[in-house]
């Protein structure tokens, strides 16, 4: 990040940002790399057009939130 010369922050996969020197109690700073992609295959695979039901497995499955969840979701539409 440019505006961050001493290097403070950090960019967590799923575009999540934090501190460097702190340690982060959440499931959110370990999600998987290729996350659209799992998110992508479970839609085509079950035929679901249902964000809900998208949301339901996947919150449950990674342990986070749903509202966590439907912001990643949310991002993957807006940036697709």
């Amino acid at each position: 990040m440019k505006l961050d010369p001493q290097k403070e922050f950090i960019i967590f996969t799923q575009s999540f940002i934090g501190l460097r020197g702190k340690n982060y109690d959440s499931k959110l700073t370990s999600l998987p790399k290729f996350l659209g992609k799992k998110i992508n295959k479970f839609i085509l695979e079950n035929k679901c057009d249902d964000m809900f039901i998208v949301n339901n497995h996947f919150s449950d499955k990674l342990e986070i939130s749903k509202e966590d969840m439907e912001y990643i979701i949310q991002q993957l539409i807006d940036y697709k």
